[in-house]
């Protein structure tokens, strides 16, 4: 019996100019932007462009 294959719990995405959490958080099913906050322990809503975010997926 083959087993499913598992996806990984969080993908990593690179913030790019003009990103925002509510923007990023539509690009992946099931995220939000609280998910997103809590995941990373982001306090302000102030994303840089070259920052590392995990997205629970």
């Amino acid at each position: 019996v083959a087993k499913p294959i598992e996806k990984p719990e969080f993908v990593i995405y690179k913030v790019k100019v003009g990103d925002t959490l509510s923007g990023i958080a539509e690009k992946f099913e099931g995220a939000t932007v609280a998910s997103i906050r809590k995941t990373n322990k982001l306090t302000k809503a102030a994303l840089q462009p070259g920052m590392v975010l995990k997205i629970k997926s």
